[in-house]
C-alpha cells in the first residue's frame, strides 16, 4: 500500500437487501470523526468496486480522500465482495439495481453522514444506473451536489466495424449464446472483466444500448422522460479520443443530451490534447499517469462546483453488518 494511504481510516461494510443478498461498500477517507464531502462511486458492467481503487492505495478512490473527501465504493449485488455471488440462479436486473440497490447503498450512507449532499462518481454503465436512478427519485433519499460519469453512455451509435464487430457480433450475439448456456453472463470466467453478469442485468442492458427507448424492462417507467424534468447536478463528463467501442465520445454527447439541459461539460481525453497518453475505457481510471492528467481537473471542477464545505454529521450508525 502507498505509504500516504496507510495514515487513513478503510473499511468494508456490508448493507443488507431485505432478508437476503448484502452488498459490499467499500469506505475510505482521512478521518472518519471528521470527514469531509461524502463520495458516492459506482462501477460499470462487467465490473466491481475495485476499478476505483487497489488494495495498494492506487486509484480515483484514494486520489480523492487524499484531497479530504469521504469516498464510498460499492459492489452492486453479487460482484465483488458483495453476497451471493452471481450465479446460474440469480435473476436481478437493471429494475432490481436501481430500485433496490441503489436506494439501500445511499441510505446506508446518508445513516453514517447525514442528510448531507453527496457527489456521484460512476464508470461506463454505472452512470446510466445512477442517472436513471436520480430520473426516478430525483434527491427523494439524499441531495446530489455533483455528479461525475468517466466514459458513459447508453446508447450505441455507428462508430465503424470495431465497434460493430465487438458489441453488435460479440457481446449482442456470442455473450447472449454464452449467458442461455450458463444460465449468466461469463465476462470474468472469460476473463473479459472482473465480475460475472447475471442473464437478467445483461439481457437488459443490451436492450437500452440497441433500442431507442429508455424503459423500465419491469414496470415500463420512462426514465427518458422523467430525465428531461429533472434538473441535474453540475455534471462532469469525461471520455477518450482511444475509445471506440465502449465508451466513444459521440456515445457520450448522445448521453448528455439524453439528460436534458443541464450544467455538464464534457472533456476528452487524448495525447492531441495534452494527455500523457491516448487512454482506453479502463486506463482512464487505473493508469498511473490518471493521478497528473485528469483527476485534478475532476478535483479543480468539485471545487469550483463548491462542493468542499463544511458538514455537521449526525452520530454515526452501527446498523450496517461488518465484512
Amino acid at each position: 500500500m502507498d505509504k500516504r494511504a496507510q495514515q487513513f481510516y478503510a473499511e468494508s461494510m456490508m448493507v443488507p437487501i431485505g432478508a437476503g443478498p448484502q452488498l459490499h461498500l467499500k469506505r475510505i477517507c482521512e478521518d472518519k470523526f471528521s470527514p469531509g464531502p461524502p463520495v458516492f462511486m459506482l462501477h460499470g458492467l462487467a465490473e466491481d468496486g475495485k476499478i476505483f481503487y487497489s488494495a495498494r492505495g492506487r486509484g480515483l478512490a484514494w486520489y480523492l480522500a487524499l484531497q479530504g473527501y469521504d469516498v464510498y465504493v460499492a459492489d452492486l449485488r453479487g460482484r465483488g465482495k458483495s453476497w451471493p455471488a452471481v450465479g446460474a440462479k440469480s435473476s436481478e436486473g437493471l429494475h432490481e439495481a436501481i430500485n433496490e440497490d441503489l436506494p439501500a447503498l445511499i441510505k446506508a450512507i446518508v445513516r453514517k453522514r447525514g442528510p448531507v449532499p453527496q457527489i456521484w462518481i460512476s464508470h461506463a454503465w454505472g452512470g446510466v444506473l445512477t442517472s436513471s436512478f436520480f430520473a426516478r427519485y430525483g434527491e427523494e433519499f439524499c441531495p446530489v451536489s455533483a455528479m461525475v460519469y468517466f466514459g458513459c453512455r447508453r446508447a450505441v451509435g455507428d462508430g465503424g466495424w470495431r465497434k460493430a464487430l465487438a458489441l453488435r457480433g460479440f457481446w449482442k450475439t456470442g455473450l447472449r449464446f454464452a449467458s442461455a448456456i450458463t444460465g449468466y453472463m461469463p465476462a470474468k470466467d472469460l476473463k473479459l472483466g472482473t465480475s460475472n453478469e447475471t442473464r437478467q442485468t445483461f439481457v437488459d442492458a443490451l436492450r437500452w444500448m440497441f433500442d431507442s427507448q429508455w424503459k423500465d424492462p419491469v414496470d415500463e417507467y420512462d426514465y427518458s422522460i422523467a430525465a428531461k424534468t429533472r434538473k441535474y447536478p453540475p455534471s462532469l463528463y469525461f471520455a477518450c479520443a482511444a475509445d471506440t467501442v465502449y465508451g466513444h465520445p459521440d456515445d457520450v454527447r448522445a448521453f448528455i443530451a439524453e439528460l436534458g439541459e443541464h450544467n455538464g461539460r464534457l472533456i476528452v481525453l487524448s495525447e492531441s490534447t495534452g494527455s500523457q497518453q491516448d487512454y482506453g475505457h479502463i486506463e482512464m481510471l487505473i493508469a498511473e499517469q490518471a493521478v497528473e492528467d485528469h483527476f485534478p481537473l475532476l478535483q479543480d471542477w468539485l471545487a469550483s462546483e463548491g462542493s468542499i464545505q463544511s458538514f455537521e454529521d449526525e452520530e454515526p450508525s452501527d446498523d450496517l453488518l461488518p465484512a
